[in-house]
């Protein structure tokens, strides 16, 4: 068996994501064959070495790739809530409870955010369809409580800034007024996941948002008839467009 960094593996296995895997190391909570290891470059070789997080056996539950896509509802948090917050979380979701494989997101929605949620076991595939540096397209309906002007939809379309750097290359067009309430919906794609992105960019428009669904990651469309809390597994092709995005094997 070749060889892989610990955090890698991790990742890959569906135990947690790469990030949370750094995470774990560093903060000694991940042994490897008894001795606690904080080295981010340590490498393991799957099969033969024995690994533990908080003394319990790491157990591969399942060598099957699973690949879903989840509609998840307003107010539910996308990681797993805590008995302080009260908050229900999309592993309190029936759809969800049922599942024998731990998914994990892709990414996170907000509290208040809906819509298209990728769910893997793929560890390297999430991690690749994350990172900035393989673009991948995010599509959002956003209904806010005034019209743009131009002049706004201009500014976002040249790139703008946003606090905490500048957001570029978004495509936003006007979809339709919004009925029996002020303001319209917008659809808007961008090619970056960073924290709560949309929600600033109007933010900083000064244009409140009345709600924000997404529609599309990648080549992925949340279907119409996909209620929220429902879930179902990714097509054949699919799953291909999202491996060929990232430039993995099909």
């Amino acid at each position: 068996m070749e060889e892989q960094r610990l955090q890698k593996y991790l990742s890959s296995v569906g135990v947690s994501s790469r990030r949370e895997a750094e995470t774990w190391i560093k903060a000694g909570r991940v042994q490897l064959n008894g001795r606690v290891v904080r080295e981010l470059g340590t490498r393991v070789v799957p099969g033969k070495d024995h690994i533990k997080i908080d003394g319990k056996p790491v157990v591969v539950r399942s060598t099957e790739m699973i690949y879903w896509m989840l509609h998840k509802p307003d107010l539910v948090l996308t990681a797993r809530g805590d008995d302080e917050s009260g908050k229900f979380s999309i592993y309190d979701l029936p759809k969800l409870k049922k599942k024998d494989t731990v998914l994990k997101p892709v990414g996170r929605l907000d509290f208040r955010t809906e819509g298209l949620l990728l769910m893997t076991n793929d560890g390297e595939l999430s991690h690749r369809l994350m990172h900035p540096r393989y673009q991948i397209p995010r599509v959002y309906r956003v209904w806010v409580k005034a019209v743009l002007t131009d002049e706004m939809i201009a500014k976002v379309r040249k790139g703008m800034w946003i606090g905490d750097g500048m957001v570029k290359n978004v495509k936003i067009h006007f979809q339709k007024r919004a009925r029996g309430a002020p303001g319209a919906w917008y659809e808007i794609e961008l090619m970056e996941g960073r924290n709560r992105v949309v929600r600033r960019i109007f933010e900083t428009l000064r244009i409140e948002i009345r709600r924000l669904v997404r529609v599309g990651y990648g080549g992925v469309r949340l279907p119409s008839g996909l209620e929220p809390g429902d879930c179902k597994p990714l097509t054949a092709a699919q799953v291909k467009e999202l491996r060929t995005l990232v430039g993995l094997p099909v």
